[in-house]
């Protein structure tokens, strides 16, 4: 064999080994926990903080860290309102940015760790904004479909707050967004949701509680007052206030999202729409699945990851920043 030959087989041996090479997938490099830590002070006070560093950690740290940042919310000096505000901004935040798949673990996080008192204001923003029935654009969901998908949510907070002395009054409130995100379009959807709470809670949500937080006088504070962690039960934080405390932060976080491209229609104001139900990694309407006494047959329409190469799809459009 000549020297050519020789020259030219060691030459498409080295080009078969690069291109081996390269088209082995590259590995996610993560922000460490210790140092997503150090920002914690400042995603208190700003989302967008929030949403940088969520971007960045992996699924199992984006957990932990909204945790520790609810920790932190919980111990600042102020009023109700000053917490709540600071709650559902950076908690709206960490659900924004949650890895896909992930979404569903974050939530029962946000249910777990942040202010009880914050709670109502949470509940009533996520759902009528995160997880509204009408804010996926890709799918209509039927009242079985949605009933399950409540369920499911509902059920992923209650195991989650299970060890916790509050647990059933933090996934009443669970239970209490879902309602709110169905707009009353799905009569008595509360019973239903109420059999996926706690045995011990069921009763009081019942009579008092579910009723207190649907009548014209919408009010929380049966439940904050249930609350042994909150740090206020002469009286639920002002709605209006909180809202208002929280507005200018909020709107300057949405046009962050926008101008990174997070928010692909320009026409929604919801910054999750499928991924918030997609999130759940697993599929909750099936032929198998009973929600209100249906047995739902259809299982063209299932909670599933939403696609990304999808043009409507507004989760993770681009690149992480870790990925380049």
């Amino acid at each position: 064999m000549n020297k050519i030959v020789k020259c030219a087989i060691a030459m498409v041996a080295a080009a078969l080994a690069v291109s081996s090479f390269a088209q082995e997938p590259a590995e996610t490099r993560y922000m460490p926990l210790a140092e997503a830590r150090s920002t914690i002070s400042e995603a208190v006070k700003d989302p967008e903080v929030m949403t940088e560093t969520m971007r960045q950690l992996s699924p199992e740290d984006q957990v932990i860290y909204v945790a520790e940042v609810n920790a932190a919310i919980a111990k600042m000096p102020g009023s109700a309102e000053e917490r709540t505000a600071a709650a559902l901004n950076a908690n709206k935040a960490a659900l924004r940015s949650a890895a896909p798949g992930n979404v569903a673990n974050v939530l029962a996080e946000v249910y777990a760790t942040a202010p009880v008192e914050s709670l109502g204001v949470i509940s009533e923003n996520f759902g009528k904004d995160l997880f509204n029935r009408e804010a996926d654009q890709a799918h209509t969901y039927s009242d079985a479909q949605f009933t399950a998908i409540a369920e499911a949510v509902v059920k992923k907070i209650a195991d989650r707050t299970a060890n916790s002395d509050d647990g059933g009054v933090r996934s009443a409130f669970g239970m209490m967004m879902m309602v709110s995100a169905s707009n009353g379009s799905i009569e008595n959807l509360s019973d239903t949701l109420i059999e996926s709470l706690p045995v011990e809670v069921r009763e009081v949500a019942k009579n008092e509680w579910v009723p207190a937080a649907t009548g014209e006088d919408k009010s929380y504070e049966s439940m904050i007052a249930y609350s042994t962690e909150a740090t206020t039960t002469t009286s639920e934080p002002s709605a209006t206030l909180a809202l208002q405390l929280a507005g200018p932060q909020m709107l300057d976080a949405m046009l962050s999202d926008v101008a990174a491209g997070v928010l692909v229609n320009s026409e929604s104001a919801t910054p999750i729409l499928d991924q918030s139900f997609g999130g759940f990694g697993e599929t909750v309407v099936n032929n198998t699945t009973t929600a209100g006494g249906t047995t739902i047959s259809d299982t063209t329409e299932t909670a599933k990851q939403p696609d990304p190469e999808e043009p409507w799809n507004p989760v993770n459009p681009g690149p992480y920043p870790w990925a380049d």
